[in-house]
């Protein structure tokens, strides 16, 4: 029995230094987990803090000011927003307003975000419909609106009244020249929302983001779709400054697709930079592939500017894709660069001389080749 119960004792004691071990061990890994969580959880909280920032504060009037913050994705600025809650009148037929605002950088209206909880509401506290936020965004996205030079009491029909069946109280309707520019029952609150949405926070949102002006949002702007966008950033003094840093990138907007866009970057390109020897192929190489009205423009700039070699054959290879009138720039062209012309491209300029598919074409060409020889 003695040696059973050492034996026991002695099973137990091997049973207790395993369990020692097996806490010592796991624990370690539980505490490790516990600080990589941690770890993540504050880097993910960093990340998050990259993804908001704060801009500035702005006054709407004497009794009011607003916190603007700036939205990032990948460390570009997106968007600007702000949080707005304030009284839209004083007689108690409209609820204040308290929605979250969206500018794009350049200050121009994006859209809101109203709390389910607090919607926006017209005369006698009546819920907007779907139709009531389409017609308020496409209001607060007008920055010409008529809302713009009136005060709101110049928009009131003072000649009617319309009462309340919530409260014993009368107001006035809006005036019917102002009908369409305003969301039926909401005139106080339409009013505000525009005059916070396009008034002088506009140019402090576009201020701001000249403060933001960098190599990387320069070149974020000019690959995006956004023709406000890339506009600005071809005017800003940043740009200008560094220009030829950018040059590929304005190269490559003569074929977007937008119609403004091409002429923006067409407008940057100075005789100079026609005549270097790489930016002038990359053009060329653009040229042909632009739209018609774009093509018309480049060819109209190339009349007197030295072609080097690649170009010429560049310019030769695409006569086909070329219209008559831009047939005889192109002849004008390769005329003035003539004493430019190899003998192999002028066999091809024989081979669309000769061509039979396209009658025009090689009538032109023809007469351009007796004009060389």
């Amino acid at each position: 029995m003695p040696e059973s119960v050492q034996y026991s004792t002695g099973k137990a004691k091997k049973n207790n230094s395993d369990m020692r071990y097996w806490y010592k061990v796991n624990g370690l890994n539980f505490a490790f987990i516990i600080y990589f969580t941690f770890i993540s959880i504050l880097q993910g909280y960093a990340q998050d803090q990259d993804i908001i920032k704060k801009a500035f504060f702005y006054k709407v009037n004497d009794s009011l000011s607003v916190e603007v913050k700036i939205s990032l994705d990948d460390g570009h600025p997106v968007t600007y927003f702000s949080h707005l809650e304030t009284d839209v009148c004083s007689d108690g037929l409209c609820k204040p307003i308290n929605l979250t605002i969206y500018w794009d950088l350049l200050g121009n209206f994006l859209s809101y975000r109203t709390d389910r909880f607090r919607p926006l509401t017209k005369f006698d506290h009546i819920e907007m419909t779907e139709d009531d936020h389409r017609q308020l965004h496409k209001i607060l996205s007008d920055t010409s609106s008529l809302l713009r030079d009136y005060h709101v009491e110049d928009m009131i029909d003072a000649h009617q009244n319309v009462y309340s069946a919530k409260a014993d109280a009368v107001t006035r309707p809006t005036s019917k020249t102002f009908e369409n520019v305003t969301v039926e029952g909401a005139l106080y609150t339409v009013y505000t929302l525009w005059h916070f949405v396009n008034g002088g926070i506009r140019q402090e949102l576009l201020e701001y983001t000249s403060t933001l002006f960098s190599e990387p949002l320069i070149n974020h702007m000019l690959q995006s779709d956004n023709r406000d966008y890339i506009r600005f950033a071809l005017e800003h003094e940043d740009f200008l400054r560094q220009f030829e840093t950018f040059i590929p990138q304005t190269i490559a907007l003569i074929t977007h697709s937008d119609d403004y866009i091409p002429h923006f970057a067409v407008a940057k390109l100075k005789d100079s930079i026609l005549m270097d020897t790489s930016c002038q192929y990359k053009i060329m190489y653009q040229l042909v592939r632009a739209n018609q009205h774009v093509k018309n423009l480049l060819l109209t700039r190339f009349e007197n500017i030295p072609l080097h070699n690649a170009s010429i054959t560049e310019l030769i290879i695409n006569i086909p894709t070329m219209n008559v009138s831009q047939l005889e720039k192109v002849a004008q062209i390769l005329y003035n660069n003539k004493n430019s012309i190899t003998e192999e491209q002028y066999n091809r300029l024989r081979d669309v001389a000769n061509t039979k598919n396209d009658e025009s074409m090689a009538v032109t060409i023809e007469k351009l080749l007796k004009r060389i020889e």
